[in-house]
């Protein structure tokens, strides 16, 4: 027997809308700082161990590919210059990226029961906010729908724990 998991689906389909809008996103804005080309700036991000895998990666299927989630925050971290306009709109911004990256390792290992009502709906709004931050209108709305559906009447309800 599976058990269902509705707010496990909310979230991860906001988690791949957001990926989706921030690889890009994070790429334009590392290409135009000057003196480092976007992969090297992206390596210099990440910890000794988890090279190897952005190296393979970025073989097989191209920088934006490569990039995971949960290496956006450092990214960011790293090349705040490259992202100023986004702490400029929200100092909170750092933060919010650490935010979904627990959203992100929550749908990644899920446990034996659904997500808390709470914490995803929490995670849908920061990563709306986020993707606003950012210029994404497109997917801002579309995690907005997500969100919209997780309270929709029938739906789990997002205020309450899980049994």
């Amino acid at each position: 027997m599976t058990t269902a998991r509705p707010n496990h689906a909310y979230l991860q389909e906001a988690v791949s809308a957001y990926r989706d809008a921030m690889r890009p996103f994070i790429v334009r804005e590392l290409k135009k700082q000057r003196g480092v080309k976007p992969e090297e700036a992206v390596r210099q991000s990440l910890s000794s161990a988890k090279l190897d895998l952005f190296d393979r990666n970025l073989r097989a299927s191209g920088l934006e590919s490569a990039i995971d989630v949960n290496d956006f925050p450092a990214i960011v971290q790293r090349n705040r210059d490259a992202f100023q306009s986004c702490y400029d709109r929200n100092p909170a911004f750092m933060s919010k990226l650490w935010d979904v990256v627990e959203g992100r390792n929550a749908v990644a290992h899920p446990g034996n029961q659904d997500l808390d009502g709470e914490f995803v709906r929490t995670r849908l709004s920061i990563i709306v906010e986020v993707l606003g931050i950012i210029g994404a209108a497109a997917p801002q709305s579309e995690v907005e729908k997500i969100r919209d559906r997780l309270l929709a009447p029938g739906a789990p309800d997002a205020r309450l724990p899980l049994p």
